[in-house]
């Protein structure tokens, strides 16, 4: 049977790392950038509505709207993240792929419930069921990602 482990520590400074570049990934590759869009669109009626009628309601609206999409909603999620984090100093992860599982610390994940793995700048995303897992690519190597990769093909 082949086993793999690998293992890392979570600090606050690298969970919001992770965290930030997952979030990156999932809203770059997700439907939810056009919502942004929307908001745009909805500044310049705003604007046409305050030089024909002079109500500027529908433009201080839009603009908080696109205020908050593309500054304070990392920031906010930053800000809950950060508060959040009620993890031990340095926490350790171990995580172990076998044959017929993923086990990260003392759960497992069978293999059926798990979708793709994506490589990112600083680590991979493992995907399934509207969930990711996040491993850091300094605690990887690539006989790990190799296995995991062929478990992934392997279930298809």
């Amino acid at each position: 049977m082949n086993t793999y482990k690998i293992s890392y520590k979570w600090d606050k400074e690298s969970f919001i790392k992770a965290s930030k570049e997952a979030y990156d990934y999932e809203f770059k590759n997700s439907t939810k950038r056009y919502i942004g869009w929307l908001f745009v669109g909805l500044a310049q009626f705003g604007v046409v509505a305050l030089l024909k009628n002079g109500a500027p309601g529908l433009l201080y609206i839009s603009t908080f709207l696109i205020l908050y999409w593309y500054v304070l909603r990392w920031k906010l999620r930053e800000l809950i993240l950060k508060k959040s984090f009620k993890s031990e100093p340095n926490s350790k992860v171990e995580v172990i792929a076998n044959d017929d599982f993923l086990k990260i610390n003392n759960k497992k994940i069978s293999w059926d419930k798990l979708d793709s793995i994506v490589k990112l700048d600083n680590g991979y995303i493992l995907r399934g069921e509207g969930k990711f897992l996040y491993f850091p690519k300094s605690a990887t190597n690539s006989d790990f990602i190799q296995f995991i990769k062929s478990k992934l093909i392997e279930k298809k």
